[in-house]
């Protein structure tokens, strides 16, 4: 098995379209990661941000980003627990939790041109977001709100580059359920994992300085299984067709 380890406040990961695609990344993902800041540059005090990751790979279009890895069990890819406060805010698991902020947190926006996120009634889960070699040139529509239309269950996902999405633990149910697939969009060379964090969780992003805890996060990217196209199902049918025959005749 081939594993990279990469760690930081935000990671940057690209893994490579051929030799790479079995290849497990291993990461861990703090608290204070804030994901609106992929691709912005440095971080300051008020918006942290670090980068970390493996060089010289890149991303295919129609392949499929997976939180999992060989040998992983369901429900252990992503593991750990973050908070977005000192002291009294209790804390949440990857698939985030009713942190008690006041609805419709989590309701943010970027502030730049990376698309917002609304989770309703959940807050501090994570975040992933696609980029290609620069940042969008104008404002990314945000998804529907996962807690209705955009719906954090569905099997497969397609996010476009600069659109916020909701990981989680990276499976259809919490801690449970299937894999779940990101369809990797046309142009991307990085992918920045974060959490979304906002006053009230509500509003701009800010105010990841008092956020604590990690995640640790296990990813893969996969070819889409392939399907065969009509004209090879027919040479297949015929080929059959002409064993069969072949076995009549022998038989008689």
């Amino acid at each position: 098995m081939n594993k990279l380890k990469c760690t930081g406040l935000i990671l940057l990961v690209g893994i490579a379209a051929t030799s790479c695609l079995s290849a497990s990344v291993l990461a861990t993902v703090g608290g204070a990661a804030n994901v609106f800041s992929a691709g912005q540059g440095g971080g300051t005090a008020v918006d942290p941000i670090a980068q970390a990751g493996v060089q010289g790979v890149v991303f295919t279009a129609g392949n499929l980003l997976q939180f999992t890895g060989p040998g992983i069990a369901i429900g252990s890819a992503i593991t750990g627990s973050t908070t977005p406060c000192v002291s009294t805010c209790g804390s949440a698991g990857p698939d985030g939790a009713d942190l008690g902020a006041q609805l419709p947190a989590t309701n943010i926006t970027s502030g730049n041109t990376l698309s917002g996120i609304q989770f309703s009634g959940r807050e501090m889960f994570l975040v992933g977001v696609f980029l290609g070699a620069s940042v969008p040139g104008s404002l990314l529509a945000t998804l529907p709100d996962y807690a209705t239309g955009g719906n954090s269950t569905l099997a497969s996902y397609s996010p476009l580059i600069g659109q916020a999405f909701f990981i989680g633990d990276g499976l259809t149910g919490t801690g449970s359920g299937s894999v779940q697939n990101f369809v990797i969009p046309t142009g991307t060379t990085r992918l920045f994992l974060g959490f979304a964090d906002a006053f009230n969780f509500n509003g701009a992003a800010g105010m990841y300085t008092d956020n604590s805890g990690t995640v640790t996060v296990n990813l893969q990217l996969v070819a889409p299984a392939a399907v065969p196209e009509p004209g090879t199902m027919a040479l297949f049918a015929l080929g059959l067709a002409g064993l069969a025959l072949g076995r009549k005749k022998f038989v008689a």
